[in-house]
């Protein structure tokens, strides 16, 4: 099976996973830490996600963020925050529930129309905020991003029979935090995203991941340095 993935700085992981065990992803994306964010890109010139999309089975969408930076004046949304601060040029801005699910809904059309009978599954990535320009705590503003997202996926899930959703999120949300988390209890850790991905695997017929054993410390070591330099760009924007 052939899997376009994008999204949110979890769609490394994921896509490595999947790699892993025998699946085809294709054009990983992940720096579309928005849904507005993924639409801004499926209508850029020459865009790698699109060309994945046209040669595609399913396109996994991998949600993570609702905040984001954008350029005041065009609504463009910025995939991170680098440079000097203007506050006449960029804004911050939280993207709600009816703007999630209009977005998303625009990426499916998009994608159905280049790769018709295209299937989607969305996950809710469950690396939590470690900082927020909300005005909000971290915690309550990262549950609120993850509410938002897991909703307008639950809804897109209803207004077809060609999107699902794989209930990643939760099943890391429910294990104990020393066994999903690394120590700075961010970073999903292999032995959470066996334990995450172990039944989408049981169901196509495959055995889960190692869950850390046998994973060698080198190979352990250039994972985690691709995750951390993909989450690392929004945390420097939410910073800003």
């Amino acid at each position: 099976m052939r899997i376009a993935v994008a999204g949110t700085c979890f769609a490394a992981p994921v896509a490595d996973a999947l790699r892993e065990h025998g699946f085809s992803p294709i054009a990983v994306t992940a720096d579309a830490n928005t849904p507005r964010r993924m639409l801004q890109m499926c209508h850029e010139p020459d865009n790698a996600l699109i060309s994945a999309l046209r040669g595609a089975d399913m396109f996994l969408i991998v949600l993570g963020l609702t905040e984001a930076w954008t350029h005041r004046a065009t609504g463009a949304v910025y995939a991170n925050a680098s440079g000097e601060y203007d506050p006449a040029v960029h804004v911050f801005h939280n993207f709600t529930f009816a703007e999630v699910h209009h977005d998303l809904r625009d990426v499916m059309a998009i994608a159905r129309r280049e790769r018709p009978g295209i299937h989607f599954l969305f996950v809710v990535s469950p690396v939590p905020l470690t900082a927020t320009a909300s005005g909000e705590h971290v915690l309550t503003a990262t549950t609120y991003s993850k509410s938002v997202l897991r909703a307008a996926a639950a809804q897109l899930r209803t207004e077809g029979d060609d999107a699902d959703y794989y209930p990643l999120y939760e099943i890391v949300a429910a294990a104990p935090a020393r066994k999903a988390f690394e120590a700075n209890r961010r970073t999903v850790s292999t032995a959470g995203l066996a334990l995450a991905m172990a039944p989408f695997l049981a169901a196509h017929g495959m055995d889960s991941l190692s869950g850390g054993v046998g994973e060698t410390r080198p190979r352990r070591r250039a994972r985690r340095a691709r995750e951390q330099a993909h989450c690392d760009a929004v945390l420097d924007s939410a910073r800003e």
